[in-house]
C-alpha cells in the first residue's frame, strides 16, 4: 500500500509540469545546444539555450528519455534515444575546441621556432603547417598520422619537451576520434531500428532523413559551433522548424 500511494503520489506530480518532478521513462537534462531541421532532414540552425546567470551560462532543462549507466569499455555501444552528447549525435571527438586547438598550434609553433638552420622535410613541412595554422582546423586521421610522423624524424628535436606534448596530444585526439566515430554508429543505429510506428512519426522522420542526408556534417560549419565543442560532453538534441517545443 506503501509503493502505491507513492505511486499515485508521483503520477500526480509528475503530471504537474510546475513540480519539476519527470514522467516514468523520462528526466530532467541540461541540454545547452539544440540542432534545427526541417521536416526533410535539412539543418537550418544551431539554437544555444543558455542563459547568463549572475556571470555564467547556464543551459535550460528539458524533459528527455532517461539515460541509462553504461560503464566500461564498450560505453560507446550504449546510446540514449534521440538526445546525447555530441560525440554521440554527431561524431565529434573529445578535446578538439577552438582552445585545445589553440594548445596544439603553440606547441607546434615552440618546436618550429628552435628549428634555427634545419631543413628537413619534416621540417620545412612542420613550418609551413605552423604557418598555415593547420592544427587550427579540424584534422583528419591522415593529417594526425602525418603530423606524427613528422615530428618523429625531427633526431634530437623529437624528444623537446613541447614535441613529446604535441605528439601525445594528437595520439589522445586520434583516439577520441576512433571513440565518436563508434559513438556515432551506435546513436544512428539505434535512430535506425526503432519500432517502425515510431519512424512513421513525422519528426522522427526528419531526422532519420538529418542522418541520410549526412547534414550532421554541416553543423561544424556553424558559425556558433565552436561554441558548443567548448563545453565538455554537452548534451544536444533535435527540434523541428516551427515547433516551439522539442
Amino acid at each position: 500500500m506503501i509503493l502505491q500511494a507513492l505511486y499515485e503520489y508521483y503520477e500526480r506530480k509528475s503530471s504537474d509540469p510546475e513540480s519539476g518532478i519527470a514522467p516514468i521513462g523520462f528526466e530532467w537534462k541540461p541540454i545547452p545546444f539544440i540542432i534545427v531541421i526541417d521536416a526533410e532532414g535539412n539543418l537550418k540552425s544551431l539554437n544555444d539555450t543558455r542563459e547568463k546567470i549572475e556571470k555564467r551560462l547556464i543551459a535550460k532543462t528539458f524533459l528527455v528519455p532517461q539515460s541509462v549507466s553504461r560503464p566500461g569499455s564498450k560505453s560507446w555501444e550504449t546510446t540514449f534515444l534521440l538526445w546525447d552528447h555530441w560525440g554521440y549525435v554527431l561524431g565529434y571527438p573529445k578535446g578538439d575546441s577552438l582552445k585545445d586547438r589553440k594548445k596544439r598550434n603553440e606547441l607546434l609553433l615552440s618546436v618550429v621556432n628552435n628549428f634555427g638552420e634545419l631543413e628537413t622535410e619534416s621540417s620545412i613541412f612542420l613550418h609551413e603547417a605552423a604557418e598555415t595554422g593547420i592544427l587550427l582546423r579540424e584534422l583528419s586521421f591522415d593529417d594526425i598520422d602525418f603530423l606524427i610522423n613528422n615530428l618523429s624524424n625531427l633526431s634530437v628535436y623529437n624528444k623537446m619537451k613541447e614535441s613529446v606534448q604535441l605528439k601525445l596530444n594528437l595520439n589522445i585526439l586520434k583516439k577520441a576520434k576512433m571513440d565518436s566515430s563508434k559513438q556515432l554508429i551506435s546513436f544512428t543505429n539505434m535512430v535506425n531500428s526503432l519500432p517502425d510506428n515510431i519512424k512513421a512519426d513525422e519528426d522522427v522522420s526528419s531526422i532519420i532523413k538529418f542522418y541520410q542526408k549526412e547534414e550532421y556534417k554541416r553543423v561544424f560549419e556553424l558559425e556558433n559551433w565552436m561554441d558548443c565543442a567548448s563545453i565538455n560532453g554537452a548534451n544536444i538534441t533535435f527540434q523541428i522548424e516551427g515547433n516551439k517545443s522539442l
